[in-house]
């Protein structure tokens, strides 16, 4: 990983037992990476609640900000995977604070859905087309695709059309 500790590289590669270690034999939880992204920084844009916890367990605090301006939580906001907003999670039920969702800045929905779960203001409701019940689903996506195959057109001018080829808005 390069111009790391121990400790960061542990960090970030997830490795929970050799954190463990290094954290009871002393290592300093302080030391940045050459960025100057701490541990706790390196767990939260890893995506890595149980590394985050260990190290807040042995002090760490949760919510400082580095020299960019962003804290720990915006770095697991920016995820894009369920384990970023699990990292979330861990965030806000050791009490960390997001006054708005615009502090948390994602599309991610897992990570929407924990904001809206700890009622989080400005956290957008649902959309339809995330519900898993597919009564609850727009007709669009319940619509089937089957032969609808993509065709080149020798005019494409980018207007919708139906099946038949034909132009469905008029300008």
């Amino acid at each position: 990983m390069g111009k790391q500790t121990p400790l960061m590289s542990a960090v970030l590669a997830g490795k929970e037992k050799a954190l463990v270690e290094l954290l009871k034999n002393g290592a300093s939880t302080t030391i940045g990476e050459k960025d100057g992204y701490t541990p706790m920084h390196g767990a939260a844009f890893q995506g890595r609640p149980k590394i985050l916890k260990l190290l807040y367990a042995h002090g760490v605090p949760l919510d400082e900000v580095h020299a960019d301006g962003f804290r720990p939580i915006q770095r697991a906001c920016w995820g894009r995977v369920k384990k970023h907003s699990e990292t979330v999670a861990a965030f806000l039920e050791l009490g960390v604070r997001l006054d708005h969702a615009k502090d948390c800045r994602t599309d991610n929905k897992d990570t929407l859905r924990v904001l809206r779960d700890f009622q989080i203001p400005g956290t957008p409701p649902p959309d339809d087309h995330q519900s898993q019940d597919p009564r609850r689903r727009p007709a669009f996506l319940a619509e089937s695709t089957e032969g609808t195959e993509d065709k080149k057109r020798p005019h494409d001018d980018g207007l919708p059309v139906n099946a038949a080829g034909q132009k469905t808005c008029d300008l």
